[in-house]
């Protein structure tokens, strides 16, 4: 009955499922799952004979079969089972007690329903409740308690289907139901048997299907089940990967990642100050939207422009540490290595933050620390602050004077867009004709309407001050935000274009103007600070590029990599193949998926046509920092 509901919900929600293999693919591992399900809870079933005679059976054998069945459930979902942790097994262990708890109240009420004669209502009742639970289960991001929702759901269809079977009946049809019981029980335990022992069985379903990071279908995420079982029986993720692709067997990092990349002799002089406008959570496209961001978008034609630019990850601080630390493998624990170029180069490193992103930062990365710092108090993120950063940083400029400096503002408003107070929104939409309906949500648009109003004003400030000729100006963002795209509003999670494609921008004294159209990354800004703070010449080993160096003397030696979280878990990795091809593994389903990219919405699937173009490029992304090798 579960495994029925949980079919029709595929059907009705992803447009990819209704495909005539997929339909039938997803309805045979469905009808697997179902007789598997059932042969798991015989055991109480029988306790619920036994509950005839002296309830105290099913008070006592139920809890402690549905215990230890439940935490397996929660360990394969939260992956407990591989990696023990104190807070996992204590949430596994809730979990079980409470639905250990509904599913011994249910039993007992089914049998005295059943009695009783009065058991289409409540069965009717039970069955819209769990389907509602299931309804609702769609959370990416915590996936560990949309789990908790859709056990309950499952147990609440399986009570209902219960009830229904337990009805009286006259004699005969009792025993055609019987039959028919045994009969389908017979057939499913076999197809179960055939598909658990038939691995090209199994890769057939698992191409057929569309992976859950695409479209989280509840076939999907009986595979991923599946394939932790078989992690824990012994086949590591890499074995996997390796047999399903013909990887090679070395986990080693290349060697292209560890060798010293070597500076420039034409490095110009070195500029005496940096100023970095950081906006969180800007995507490209609306950067680039002359009717969004007008003055930001002319003063990236008047310099250098990378339209082209993509995060190291697709939230704050998977792009964020890379970013400081020059290298892909940085971590919020280590040290940036930005900060202390900036400080051995008699720089003075000062940063002007909301109070919102300090906090977060305090907690998270605590090794972001300048200088100086300004906190602003954005009233948990209801307050726009986007005008009073760069008024408290132009303040700093006319009262310090500091001969050179290192000056970081962190724009939190765009990231905040959901939470700023609707005057201060309604104020830049109307000005700028944002639509109620159509298009992206018009509280992004107008919190980068607002950013687009603070850098002119600061542009203006430093002009003012005279600094302009002898001050590098940096426009970057750390990700972008999904704003809708399959129901995902936020950010992480994914590896999309929407939520890696970022703003990338520099005004160097002395530079003339040029667009660049190919892929770089944020990695990239590590490289190209580090080269203009340090004196010519002095080699480096970051993995990224330097923007300034003329294309053609400097091709790109390390490919653009990218990664995302999920529960605060490495979940997916991923690496630009060329200009038109992104791979990218998830770490979970042990899957992998090669995409054609074009502009920001659009992806396409070529894995069943490039099967050598993916295995060539994962073959690459295995020998990469970011692949985990525990």
């Amino acid at each position: 009955m579960a495994a029925l509901v949980l079919w029709t919900v595929d059907l009705i929600s992803w447009p990819s499922v209704r495909r005539p293999e997929p339909i039938v693919v997803s309805a045979a591992l469905s009808i697997a799952v179902g007789i598997a399900g059932g042969a798991l809870l015989l055991p109480l079933w029988l306790a619920v004979g036994l509950a005839r005679a002296r309830r105290r059976y099913l008070v006592a054998g139920a809890p402690c079969a549905l215990v230890v069945g439940l935490a397996a459930w929660q360990g394969l979902e939260t992956g407990a089972s591989s990696r023990p942790a104190t807070a996992t097994v204590a949430l596994a262990a809730c979990a079980s007690l409470a639905m250990t708890a509904v599913w011994a109240w249910g039993l007992c009420s089914a049998a005295t329903l059943a009695r009783r004669r009065r058991v289409w209502a409540p069965a009717l009742v039970l069955a819209l409740a769990s389907a509602a639970l299931l309804a609702i289960d769609r959370g990416p991001i915590v996936e560990k308690k949309y789990s908790f929702l859709e056990g309950l759901a499952q147990l609440g269809l399986t009570l209902s289907f219960a009830l229904v079977l337990r009805a009286p009946r006259a004699a005969r049809t009792r025993s055609r139901i019987t039959t028919a019981v045994r009969g389908i029980a017979i057939a499913g335990i076999a197809w179960v048997v055939v598909f658990g022992f038939s691995r090209s069985l199994r890769d057939r379903v698992e191409r057929t299907l569309p992976a859950v990071w695409e479209e989280p279908v509840y076939a999907a995420r009986w595979l991923r089940r599946i394939r932790r079982v078989e992690t824990l029986v012994g086949a590591s993720t890499h074995d996997r990967l390796a047999q399903k692709f013909e990887l090679p067997e070395t986990l080693l990092i290349d060697d292209v990642w560890n060798a010293a990349t070597a500076a420039r002799d034409d490095a110009p002089a070195l500029p005496p100050n940096v100023v970095v406008f950081f906006v969180d959570a800007l995507r490209s496209d609306v950067a680039h939207d002359p009717s969004v961001m007008p003055e930001t978008l002319a003063w990236m034609r008047d310099n250098l422009w990378f339209s082209r630019a993509y995060a190291s990850g697709s939230s704050t601080l998977l792009t964020l540490a890379p970013m400081m630390g020059c290298r892909y493998d940085a971590t919020p624990a280590d040290q940036p290595r930005l900060l202390d170029a900036a400080r051995a180069a008699d720089m003075k490193a000062k940063l002007v933050i909301p109070s919102s992103a300090a906090d977060y930062h305090r907690n998270s990365f605590p090794a972001f620390r300048f200088d100086e710092e300004e906190v602003v108090d954005d009233a948990e993120r209801v307050a726009p602050t986007a005008n009073a950063l760069v008024d408290r940083s132009l303040t700093w400029l006319r009262s310090e004077r500091p001969e050179r400096f290192f000056l970081w503002l962190y724009q939190y408003d765009v990231h905040s867009w959901s939470d700023l107070e609707e005057a201060y929104v309604d104020r830049h939409a109307t000005e700028a004709g944002f639509s109620k309906v159509d298009g992206l949500p018009r509280q992004y648009l107008a919190a980068a309407r607002g950013v687009d109003q603070a850098f002119t004003r600061l542009r203006a400030g430093l002009h003012e001050l005279g600094l302009t000729d002898r001050t590098v100006i940096l426009f970057v963002s750390d990700h972008g935000e999904g704003l809708g795209q399959q129901s995902f509003w936020a950010h992480t999670t994914y590896l999309w274009e929407s939520l890696l494609r970022v703003p990338l921008a520099l005004q160097v004294p002395g530079a003339a103007a040029r667009a660049s159209h190919d892929p770089v990354s944020t990695i990239d800004v590590g490289a190209t600070l580090m080269g203009l703070m340090q004196p010519p010449s002095t080699p480096t080993r970051c993995h990224g590029k330097d923007l300034l160096s003329p294309e053609t003397l400097e091709p790109r030696r390390h490919p653009i990599l990218f990664s995302a979280v999920v529960d605060g878990e490495l979940a997916r990795v991923g690496m630009l193949g060329g200009a038109e091809r992104k791979v990218v593994l998830d770490l979970r389903d042990h899957d992998a998926r090669l995409l054609r990219v074009g502009d920001q919405t659009l992806e396409e699937d070529v894995s069943s046509v490039e099967r050598d173009v993916l295995a060539f490029h994962l073959g690459q992304l295995i020998r990469t920092p970011i692949y985990p090798r525990q």
